[in-house]
């Protein structure tokens, strides 16, 4: 007797038709997991087939064995058709003989699109900080029985509504020095020292609430030390005083470069302009994962999986990097940071506090406006804990976001936004 093996799936009336011709044959009935199995080794065989005949009968198997395979998922020719006719609809059909050889990507991104980031991103932060100045310093029991829900005046430095504070001078001080000078660490310090000792980039000329870690650095600055040099490296020195100032150096690297990532260019243009105030490994890390996460923030897609990716991404790029390896264990958390519950989020002018709160207020809110008023009722440090908050929830929701009533009485509200503008254009040139 000659026998040949098959061992393949067959049309159904296969069986039928060899004992019609006086043959045998032997089969079995498989189940739900085996025929999956067994139609998609069809579909490489029937167009396997195709591929050697050409023909119309190899087409019409190759369509059987499709709408086959669409009811064993669980789907009828009808959805099938359904979609791809939508798919054709929106993406066209193969009829007009195309042949995609490359695509070429600007390294850099739309000029249009980088400024409503640069916009949403410095105006959210500016306008955080202006909400916080009135409750800094206020416990969150206090700011729970009285919380801000809005612009007021008041508070311990007795500000009109709308005033914002050093984090915004220095974010400002810092955009200047971009504009006019590119990455140059002398002419940010001094602007700095411009600011502490002329009111530059003030709201209504006032200087107040310096950080001490940044006043001494710019009174070494100003007797002759290198700006690389000026920023204390004590473990007591790790405010968050470059944290709040680092947006525009972020928002460069992305203009610039197009990074999505951490990497060396960026690092050091991120870690060194934290230097020049902030020297310790702690302050740096913290900016360098805020900024990781701006990167991933600019160039859109889910918010969570963003802030996730960026966090990530930059604890990757610090794992192997031995000056970093007594605090890395420090931000490892920050993984799981959208699941902390809010008596874990501590809104002290400590770096590593700023950057925890900022990313949990982003990651439980829902738009702009909530996002900085959790930061703000954090109480303590609230103005730069708004403002680095502000900052992403910006960048995220945009500068429309940003509730009128907040940005009309804003100081300076509208210049900075022309400001903002002519960094977007230096950036991306």
């Amino acid at each position: 007797m000659n026998i040949t093996q098959y061992n393949k799936l067959v049309r159904d009336r296969i069986p039928e038709i060899i004992k019609s011709s006086g043959k045998t044959c032997k089969t079995e009935i498989l189940n739900d997991e085996e025929y999956l199995r067994m139609i998609d080794a069809k579909l490489d065989e029937e167009l396997a087939e195709y591929h050697k005949d050409q023909n119309i009968e190899e087409l019409a198997d190759l369509m059987e064995v499709i709408y086959a395979a669409a009811a064993a998922r669980g789907y009828t020719v009808e959805q099938l058709e359904q979609v791809r006719a939508d798919k054709a609809e929106k993406r066209g059909g193969f009829q007009k003989k195309i042949l995609l050889v490359e695509v070429m990507e600007d390294e850099t991104m739309d000029k249009l699109h980088f400024q409503k980031l640069t916009e949403g991103a410095i105006l959210g932060f500016v306008v955080g900080d202006a909400l916080g100045v009135p409750a800094e310093f206020m416990s969150r029991e206090e700011l729970a029985a009285d919380p801000v829900v809005g612009m007021r005046s008041g508070g311990a430095h007795g500000q009109r509504a709308g005033t914002w504070s050093d984090d915004s001078s220095m974010t400002l001080c810092a955009m200047d020095s971009i504009i006019e000078k590119g990455i140059d660490y002398v002419d940010l310090m001094q602007r700095f020292s411009s600011w502490l000792w002329n009111g530059l980039n003030t709201a209504y000329n006032e200087v107040f609430d310096v950080g001490g870690t940044t006043k001494t650095a710019v009174f070494r600055f100003n007797k002759k030390t290198p700006p690389l040099e000026c920023g204390e490296k004590q473990d007591y020195c790790c405010g968050n005083g470059s944290l709040m100032r680092i947006i525009p150096a972020a928002l460069y690297i992305v203009g610039q470069y197009g990074n999505t990532d951490l990497d060396d260019r960026a690092a050091e243009i991120i870690h060194n302009t934290s230097i020049c105030t902030h020297a310790h490994p702690r302050c740096q890390m913290a900016c360098g994962i805020y900024c990781s996460v701006i990167f991933r923030l600019c160039h859109g897609g889910e918010l969570h999986k963003s802030v996730s990716d960026g966090i990530c991404s930059a604890l990757d790029y610090y794992k192997d990097k031995p000056e970093f390896t007594e605090v890395y264990h420090e931000f490892e958390s920050l993984r799981e940071i959208a699941a902390w519950p809010g008596e874990q989020i501590c809104g002290s002018g400590f770096v590593l506090h700023t950057l925890q709160a900022s990313l949990w207020c982003l990651m439980t809110t829902q738009n702009y406006a909530e996002c900085v008023l959790k930061a703000v009722n954090l109480g303590r440090d609230a103005d730069t804990t708004a403002a680095v908050a502000g900052g992403i929830a910006g960048l995220w929701y945009g500068e429309d976001a940003i509730p009128k009533e907040w940005t009309e009485v804003t100081a300076k509200y509208e210049k900075i936004k022309e400001r903002c503008r002519k960094f977007a254009d230096i950036c991306t040139q």
